[in-house]
């Protein structure tokens, strides 16, 4: 298994049910800046950062699967049904901040995963802070709440990665 889907393994429904809701959060507001501006937020990346332009990559596929826009056919039997258990589901459907993600298929969800990891990851290693979230100057109204979405993801992945290697 590689090593941005290996962390999958520890997240309990709580922690997933807060990574959604954080995903949930940052797509929105991602969603609502592409309907107003007919592009997905994108940090400011220095074009020689290969790891600012992955973590940007994670950052706009995690809008993208929000926003229903990844799609990645798979004819595989079971692959493009639900991933969430009924109960689950419901639970998610009650909450309007994880109710997108209710039916997620296998192929999204695994995305979204790697994103999340693939952002978490790079969030961390470059902390010379706490975390290393981007910022977002072009779009002032909503980059705290941007931020504040990532920062939650990180977090949530920093302890997910802690159960892992404990």
């Amino acid at each position: 298994m590689s090593k941005l889907k290996k962390w999958v393994e520890t997240v309990d429904e709580y922690s997933l049910t807060l990574l959604l809701r954080y995903a949930g959060e940052f797509g929105a507001i991602s969603s609502l800046i592409n309907l107003e501006t007919g592009a997905y937020p994108l940090p400011r990346t220095e074009i020689d950062s290969v790891w600012q332009l992955r973590m940007n990559g994670a950052v706009l596929g995690i809008a993208l699967i929000y926003g229903c826009e990844f799609s990645l056919e798979n004819k595989a039997k079971g692959f493009n049904e639900p991933v969430f258990s009924e109960e689950y589901r419901e639970a998610l459907a009650t909450d309007k901040r994880t109710v997108w993600a209710r039916d997620l298929n296998a192929a999204a969800y695994a995305a979204l995963m790697w994103n999340i990891g693939e952002f978490g990851i790079r969030a961390l290693a470059q902390k010379k802070d706490k975390y290393a979230i981007p910022k977002f100057p072009e779009h002032p109204c909503y980059d705290w709440f941007m931020r504040l979405a990532l920062y939650n993801i990180v977090r949530i992945f920093e302890t997910c990665i802690q159960k892992l290697y404990k």
